[in-house]
């Protein structure tokens, strides 16, 4: 939401104090909205697009969905904020409301796209995580829910170095699946 605000704000050739003015607010405050360290409620977005004189009524409902998911109180991936670092959950987060994914591996094929088993093989030999291997594998199942079968999906891109293809992870059968 933030990154989508200062956006609009460059477009439209404004400083954060004039898109202040116009959320009947300060400059300090829209610079700490498109941090993502401040909320904005739908009805500033409204205001906004309003003064910004933008009839998108997609970019609207878009931004209005952004306002709510950043002022429910839990956030997407709190379930695994003890297993996961803060960086990865913020990640996620800006996953979850993506339009698009463009991704270049070199090493495996990305979390996105990773089987239940060639991911376990990843966990357990890549990030030497012995513990708990099925917690983060919940995490990876729960982010392919949330992105890729979501209602509106991104627009996905993947690139691979062909030597992911011939780099083992676990048996023959799961490359296999995971190539499938």
């Amino acid at each position: 939401l933030g990154n989508e605000l200062l956006r609009l704000r460059e477009e439209a050739g404004l400083t954060q104090a004039e898109v202040g003015k116009i959320l009947w607010s300060s400059g300090t405050t829209v610079h700490r909205m498109e941090q993502g360290r401040s909320q904005i409620k739908g009805p500033q977005i409204e205001s906004l697009l309003r003064a910004l004189r933008i009839d998108d009524q997609k970019l609207l409902e878009h931004l209005v969905r952004l306002a709510a998911i950043s002022q429910d109180g839990e956030q997407p991936y709190d379930r695994y904020r003890e297993s996961l670092s803060t960086e990865a959950l913020q990640f996620f987060g800006y996953e979850e409301v993506a339009t698009a994914i463009r991704d270049l591996q070199l090493v495996l094929v990305p979390g996105l796209l990773q089987t239940d088993d060639y991911a376990r093989e990843v966990i357990r030999s890549v990030q030497g995580i012995t513990g708990d291997i099925e917690g983060f594998l919940s995490s990876r199942k729960d982010r392919q829910q949330k992105v890729i079968y979501r209602a509106d999906p991104p627009t996905m891109s993947f690139m691979l170095d062909e030597a992911v293809l011939y780099r083992p992870f676990g048996s023959a059968a799961i490359m296999a699946e995971q190539l499938r």
